[in-house]
């Protein structure tokens, strides 16, 4: 079973967070803890690892975008696998976040 990684990184103003692993019940916690330390930038999402999310990932990735948007920045994703970028469309998420093919378009238009 894959575990959950959160790996923080920046490039210019924009901070990259990549994940993966799993987003599931189990690791929201830790994301939530981790991703509180780093909102009010513009963040990037780099999920190019990322091989699952649950609802409860959708939902901490969702509490992340109103924190980040409420303090004045922007939050993106980047480089989602079909099957993660799947979940978002079903649940409707992806009306809420623009979602970039990879880590450099997504920096670029936060820049």
């Amino acid at each position: 079973m894959a575990t959950f990684e959160f790996t923080q990184s920046s490039e210019g103003n924009v901070q990259i967070v990549e994940l993966s692993g799993r987003l599931d019940s189990a690791a929201t916690a830790e994301f939530e803890k981790k991703i509180v330390a780093v909102t009010g930038a513009n963040i990037v999402l780099d999920l190019a690892k990322l091989e699952y999310i649950g609802s409860a990932g959708l939902r901490s990735v969702l509490g992340a975008l109103k924190r980040t948007g409420a303090q004045g920045g922007k939050l993106a994703l980047a480089a989602p696998i079909p099957s993660v970028v799947e979940v978002f469309e079903i649940s409707g998420f992806i009306t809420l976040v623009t979602v970039y093919p990879d880590r450099a378009s997504a920096v670029a238009a936060l820049s």
